[in-house]
């Protein structure tokens, strides 16, 4: 019997109102006063999967751009706040998503439990980057891998930006599980039901050209060229009042059902705790690639990422 995932009580962001920045130890925050871009990077040394910690700060910084929170950073202006943009200083990594150790540790215990927690919070980074609940238009930027949690990641942008090369896909179905955090829901934002399931059931690395022709990436920039696109679709685009409505409008026509969501999430959690011993393998192998990704703040390069074989 599924049990359906309930909605947390929101957290209390920071008392006195004030979000200081050097408490994120996971993520580098910049405000560009004049754009009124906030850009959040997940930082270089940390990991390259989204861990507890790496979750609560960017719930944190979510929490605090809907609530009006100020942010202790040079030039701040909750006022002047238009667009959040997602991405990340990890060499060659926008995510690799999920945190497999932990999954494993946690499937070993038969810890329902602890996956629902992580589910759950994973699932709710993902709605507020979608739902643009603050009314500011969200960017996904994504200049290397972005592989299951971090393809869902990238997906919930509002506007997605990817230089050439990248690549992004959904591996989960190798090892008995499938993408549970909104990927097929926000697919269908973007393209048809058979494209979305082709592409979650694939198991395909997609290059970043190939999703663009699809529909899926808005924009694809060259290398090193990733954040320089953001303000050139901003001068293009996004600053025309026109434009500013009708993303509010979108976002209102195709909006996200959170229950629905958290429901998946508990499919997926059910499905976690039934795997196989051959599939935990598979993971206890994409867990040892992780965990020399680890140290990829230490090194140069963007590194190559393998999927395991398939069923």
């Amino acid at each position: 019997m599924l049990t359906a995932i309930q909605a947390p009580v929101a957290a209390q962001v920071a008392i006195d109102d004030t979000i200081a920045c050097e408490h994120l130890r996971e993520l580098e925050l910049r405000f560009d006063a004049k754009a009124g871009i906030l850009w959040k990077f997940i930082a270089r040394t940390s990991t390259p999967h989204f861990s507890h910690q790496q979750l609560d700060d960017i719930r944190t910084v979510q929490n605090g751009v809907r609530d009006g929170l100020h942010f202790d950073l040079t030039g701040y202006d909750a006022a002047r706040l238009k667009y959040l943009v997602f991405g990340s200083r990890l060499p060659g990594i926008f995510s690799l998503g999920g945190d497999l150790r932990l999954f494993r540790e946690l499937i070993a215990k038969r810890d329902r439990h602890g996956l629902e927690a992580y589910s759950r919070k994973a699932t709710d980074a993902i709605f507020h980057h979608a739902a643009n609940t603050a009314d500011v238009m969200t960017f996904s930027l994504v200049q290397g891998s972005a592989m299951g949690g971090g393809f869902e990641a990238t997906l919930a942008g509002n506007v997605i930006i990817a230089e050439r090369g990248s690549r992004l896909g959904f591996p989960e179905v190798l090892f008995g599980l499938f993408p549970g955090m909104g990927a097929y829901t926000l697919l269908r934002r973007r393209v048809d039901s058979v494209t979305a399931e082709r592409i979650i059931l694939s198991a395909k690395n997609y290059l970043a050209e190939e999703l663009a022709e699809m529909g899926v990436i808005d924009v694809l920039c060259e290398p090193g060229e990733g954040e320089s696109a953001v303000y050139s679709y901003i001068s293009r685009q996004a600053h025309r009042p026109g434009v500013l409505a009708f993303r509010r409008a979108l976002n209102r026509a195709r909006a996200l059902d959170r229950k629905e969501l958290y429901d998946i999430a508990g499919e997926w959690v059910e499905t976690a705790l039934t795997l196989s011993h051959e599939h935990l393998k598979r993971i206890d192998r994409l867990v040892a690639g992780q965990r020399k990704l680890d140290l990829v703040g230490e090194g140069a390069g963007a590194p190559t990422i393998k999927v395991v074989g398939r069923d």
